[in-house]
């Protein structure tokens, strides 16, 4: 990892030939260049393979749990008939789920076949370390005339120390960094509505039990046949009711925000 650097800001039109001329020119010899493309829908179509994979599992298993149920019942009588409705029951869930895995299947060989662009990001390995360190330090922020010089040659290139693979989210590498900024501030803007409503209903909620206590505006429910002390004990779970569901509005809207909204790479 010391001697691979990640390379940022690529002209999405350029390919690992480029890439590499370009260090040679600059730098000295580069080992391999590994130029990420926008796999985005052939990785989530994988992640989709796997689920589905794992469904049809179960449902194979279960295929075979309810077949020998029917072997192992009576000869007749209801119990069999039931036994059998629910084996041809698994066994069309089980072709079913079977067509949709060939389908995907004839979906990820078309993905296979296209032609993707560049992300925009390289790894760059170079064959001596004092290079890449060179290389690190050219383009780092504090590296004056030099670095100015670079950026503009380079067409705005970044470098950074290359992360572990499994460090990398891979199928987010499409977005660049300014689309990454925006996601991540309309997420926030997004979370501080919320955030505000949530705020307002807790505002309100204090509100509706001072007003109650100085108005006595429940005291119908209050002079009812239900004692003063339940009918406060309702007022009470209400008020609660309505924080669990500002709290829970707040939390589903971050998990949804990160995974659908956001894109980090």
């Amino acid at each position: 990892a010391d001697f691979t650097v990640m390379v940022g800001n690529i002209d999405r039109s350029w390919g690992s030939a480029q890439v590499r001329a370009f260090f040679e020119k600059s730098f000295g010899d580069v080992v391999h260049v590994g130029l990420s493309l926008d796999y985005r829908q052939l990785i989530q179509a994988v992640h989709t393979t796997r689920a589905l994979k794992d469904r049809h599992n179960d449902l194979l298993l279960y295929l075979v749990q309810v077949v020998g149920a029917a072997h192992e019942g009576d000869a007749e009588g209801p119990a069999k008939q039931k036994a059998l409705a629910k084996v041809t029951t698994a066994r069309e869930a089980v072709m079913k789920s079977m067509r949709k895995l060939e389908e995907h299947d004839r979906h990820i060989k078309g993905l296979m076949r296209a032609r993707y662009r560049c992300t925009g990001y390289a790894f760059v390995t170079f064959d001596k370390l004092l290079t890449a360190q060179a290389v690190k330090k050219s383009f780092h922020r504090g590296g004056g005339k030099m670095a100015s010089y670079l950026r503009i040659l380079g067409g705005g290139l970044t470098v950074h120390p290359a992360p572990e693979p499994h460090d990398v989210i891979w199928e987010n590498l499409q977005c660049s960094p300014r689309e990454v900024l925006v996601r991540q501030v309309v997420s926030c803007v997004i979370l501080f509505v919320l955030c505000m409503l949530g705020t307002v209903i807790l505002w309100l909620t204090n509100a509706l039990l001072i007003w109650d206590y100085e108005q006595a505006a429940f005291q119908w429910v209050k002079d009812s046949q239900t004692a003063s002390f339940f009918a406060g004990i309702g007022i009470w779970l209400l008020s609660v009711l309505l924080i669990v569901i500002g709290h829970l509005v707040l939390i589903i809207s971050v998990i949804v925000m990160a995974n659908v909204l956001e894109r980090p790479h």
